[in-house]
């Protein structure tokens, strides 16, 4: 029984030994960067080649099973979602990129008033009283929209909650103008629609033929909004 035990320890340590001398030749413990990148979690997805293999990790400690191939199927590339016009609703908000904004414009069969507009921006809350009530005093020859830059300068936020927000203070403050909240990049609002005036408040207006009749840069004066009211009621 002695010897057995004797035997044992002798074995016993002989594993402690090599342990050790692995331990200390770096083959047990890794250090930061020392380890190859793995393949995708099994679930993953790569969206942009062929069926990606998930590589096998081997320390060289113990007999590991045969590598397991992990097959994402991707899925097939997205068709360009075809320009869809947006309802116009008033005092409502809605999000919408680029192609959606210039297609509900186009739709529009009387003349447009597109006023650009955030929250963020304290001459637009100034102004926008008075911009508000032209869909009631031109409402009869002209389709008054708001376009908001909300999303040009809000970071940390989901998008949701900055919409949120918009729809929230057109329905603290009743306004009747309608909002698309813009989501793209500025540029490119800037040269679809033609504007030169990289700033807010700015109010363009264009005819049924796109146009343009008044490009306000900055806040409309009071006179200002009243010879609006007068084009657009002439302009029959």
């Amino acid at each position: 029984m002695g010897r057995v035990s004797r035997v044992a320890k002798r074995l016993a340590r002989g594993v402690v030994d090599q342990v050790a001398a692995r331990a200390r030749n770096a083959e047990l413990f890794e250090k930061p960067g020392d380890r190859a990148p793995s393949g995708p979690p099994v679930g993953a997805e790569d969206r942009e080649g062929p069926l990606i293999p998930a590589e096998s990790v081997d320390d060289g400690l113990f007999d590991a099973p045969d590598p397991v191939t992990v097959e994402t199927v991707r899925p097939a590339s997205a068709e360009p979602a075809s320009a869809e016009v947006v309802e116009i609703v008033e005092g409502g908000v809605r999000v919408v990129d680029l192609a959606q904004l210039k297609a509900t414009i186009a739709a529009v069969e009387r003349p447009v008033v597109l006023h650009h507009w955030a929250t963020w921006c304290d001459a637009c809350i100034d102004e926008l009283p008075d911009v508000d009530t032209l869909v009631e005093r031109v409402g009869e020859h002209a389709q008054v929209l708001g376009i908001s830059w909300e999303l040009f300068e809000r970071f940390g936020k989901e998008e949701f909650q900055i919409v949120g927000a918009v729809a929230q203070y057109a329905s603290e403050n009743e306004l009747r103008m309608p909002t698309l909240v813009y989501r793209g990049e500025p540029e490119a609002l800037f040269s679809e629609l033609g504007l030169t005036f990289e700033q807010i408040p700015q109010t363009r207006v264009i005819d049924t033929s796109g146009s343009e009749l008044r490009y306000y840069k900055g806040p409309m004066s009071e006179d200002e909004v009243s010879a609006l009211v007068d084009l657009l009621a002439s302009a029959d």
